[in-house]
């Protein structure tokens, strides 16, 4: 019995297990931003003069090109500001350079968590790309096969093609100072004034986690980047990007006044800091937005020489 029961082992779940091995690995030799991002700030951090972090809506929306001095974009989607946090400590002590750190608040931000979000998922890249320890104790978030679907199969394939060097694949969607290419006005849908549909889906998310509490937490975060960046005489801007008319006009109003009171604490808190509000700039019409909530190309040119222009004062 006990030989049957090794044979079973050795034939049938040693290739299972080895097939997983190599599609894992093989999935981590495919470039992606988070690996891209993580390598380019070892290598690169120590000259940086201003790090951008935030979520989708930085993203896409703020263009290191335009800067007059070193900058990079650090962000990710759906990026909550506890890996904002994360990503800052990380290099923080070697950044000897750094004068500016710029931190996008979106409406949602003050309320939410990747923890608690259907982008959770998400927390894996943290932990794999950027050896984030926050959920060390989690096997789930270790591996790139524990959330998989047809795609992770297919760069399963495309990552082992690649570190054979059969051919050259790539997940990676940024330039090459980590500003996010996809939300190009040559993609702009037809469709894209979808206000009423982001608002009431970021609404509807921040109701769903009320009772966490998640605001003083995130409070905390926010205020160690303050802190640490006063100890070392670095400014801190804090911004909301422009959204469309349509997206702001289906928010809820309480949530609103709860997001701008908790940037303008961290004003009035920190004599380093400043924050400004561009979520209702007037200068930020229909052709500089992607959807809704997100700039594109265009858009995001006229944000980052705005921002340049804000830190060279």
């Amino acid at each position: 019995m006990k030989k049957f029961l090794f044979e079973i082992v050795l034939f049938i779940f040693l290739p299972i297990i080895c097939i997983a091995s190599i599609a894992e690995y093989s999935i981590r030799q495919l470039p992606n931003d988070y690996s891209y991002k993580n390598q380019w700030m070892e290598e690169n951090c120590q000259k940086l003069t201003t790090l951008c972090l935030g979520p989708s809506s930085c993203y896409y929306g703020i263009d290191p090109t335009y800067f007059n001095k070193k900058a990079f974009n650090g962000a990710h989607v759906s990026q909550s500001l506890n890996y904002d946090n994360f990503i800052f400590n990380k290099f923080i002590n070697k950044m000897d350079s750094l004068q500016y750190v710029v931190v996008c608040i979106d409406y949602w931000s003050p309320f939410y968590s990747m923890e608690y979000a259907p982008e959770y998922w998400r927390i894996k890249n943290y932990n794999i790309y950027y050896g984030c320890d926050y959920k060390k104790g989690e096997l789930k978030y270790k591996y790139e096969l524990t959330f998989h679907n047809l795609s992770t199969f297919k760069n399963a394939a495309k990552g082992l093609l690649t570190a054979t060097g059969l051919k050259q694949y790539s997940n990676s969607n940024v330039n090459e100072l980590g500003y996010g290419l996809n939300y190009s006005s040559k993609n702009k849908k037809s469709d894209w004034d979808n206000g009423e549909f982001y608002a009431v889906k970021h609404n509807n998310a921040i109701k769903s986690v009320e009772q966490l509490n998640l605001i003083n937490k995130n409070k905390e975060f926010v205020m160690d980047i303050c802190k640490k960046c006063s100890d070392r005489n670095i400014k801190v801007l804090l911004i909301s990007t422009p959204t469309y008319k349509s997206y702001q006009e289906y928010l809820n109003k309480d949530y609103l006044q709860n997001k701008n009171e908790f940037c303008v604490f961290f004003e009035q808190t920190y004599n380093n800091v400043s924050y400004i509000d561009y979520s209702n700039d007037k200068r930020f019409v229909a052709e500089d937005f992607y959807d809704s909530c997100h700039l594109n190309d265009i858009g995001a040119r006229k944000l980052s020489m705005i921002i340049n222009k804000k830190l060279t004062e």
